[in-house]
């Protein structure tokens, strides 16, 4: 019998599925998303976070408007770690993975004096791994408990010659596919699989078109067609994982929604910040993601 199988992991989901229910009423709404982009200024961005559902469970005190993204994520993270089982955890590595990317990046140029003297060490609410970790072993070899597989991508890359940062950020990607496969393999669910499919696809296509390589589909020649159709499959995969209950995909479906939800937020708060109107600001956001269970 395999632990998702168990009657013990079985009833450890079915209080998750019922949990998850309560907590997607916390995720943003449409009407939230356009009163936030309606917003007049970055302070009053910070005002609106403050009376959101979404940031209920946090700090009431905090009023900065990247605490606030800060302390949401965390909240996340703990939310769904206490939900899900020992053997499920490493599974939302997937999720968290996406902030170690930019501070291992960053570690390494920094490492290797690519960055400039005004550049900063990117900062998450949401790492698989303690970014100071990080830190000590790109900078000082200090391995600590860090997995085997990244202290090997580590010490190999820094031992190339001739990196630039454009090549270091495109290694960076290929190791987190790498143990997003894996990851996704050993999660024992496909849809998490098709997930990571995908997820790994629509980072190649975007990478290629930074490049200025050309995608030849048609519905691919309008970027905002793109973007949306980007939308689509991951918005698509999600809504699958909501409708598997007794199993980790809603947990999962959760926590990627919320993501997703807090990546919009920060975007619109750098917009605000910079004095752009709401059309602007519009037409640089990704599609929203709602927490819907209709797969469309």
């Amino acid at each position: 019998m395999s632990f998702l199988q168990s009657p013990t992991i079985g009833q450890h989901f079915a209080f998750a599925h019922g949990r998850t229910g309560v907590l997607q009423q916390l995720l943003l709404t449409q009407s939230d998303v356009d009163r936030l982009l309606g917003a007049s200024s970055g302070r009053e961005v910070e005002k609106i976070l403050t009376e959101l559902k979404l940031t209920t469970n946090i700090d009431q005190g905090i009023s900065d408007g990247n605490a606030i993204l800060q302390a949401t994520a965390s909240w996340i993270r703990n939310e769904v770690e206490q939900m899900s089982p020992d053997a499920s955890k490493s599974t939302f590595n997937i999720l968290w993975l996406e902030g170690d990317a930019p501070i291992l990046s960053y570690l390494i140029k920094d490492a290797l004096n690519l960055t400039s003297a005004i550049s900063t060490q990117p900062t998450s609410g949401l790492t698989a791994y303690d970014p100071e970790a990080l830190r000590l072993l790109v900078q000082e070899k200090k391995p600590g408990t860090l997995p085997a597989h990244l202290v090997d991508f580590v010490t190999a890359l820094l031992k190339r010659e001739y990196l630039d940062p454009q090549t270091i950020d495109e290694e960076v990607a290929c190791y987190i596919a790498s143990v997003w496969t894996n990851l996704a393999r050993t999660s024992g669910s496909k849809d998490i699989q098709s997930y990571v499919e995908h997820r790994i696809a629509i980072n190649e296509t975007q990478k290629q078109l930074r490049k200025g390589e050309v995608v030849t589909h048609k519905s691919f020649v309008d970027p905002d067609n793109l973007e949306q159709g980007f939308s689509r499959i991951t918005a698509h995969d999600i809504a699958k994982m909501w409708n598997t209950p007794l199993s980790i995909e809603p947990l999962f479906a959760f926590a990627a929604t919320a993501i997703q939800q807090l990546k919009l937020v920060r975007m619109i708060l750098i917009g605000k910040r910079n004095g752009l109107s709401p059309q602007e600001i519009k037409q640089a956001l990704p599609p929203f993601l709602s927490a819907s269970h209709y797969v469309l």
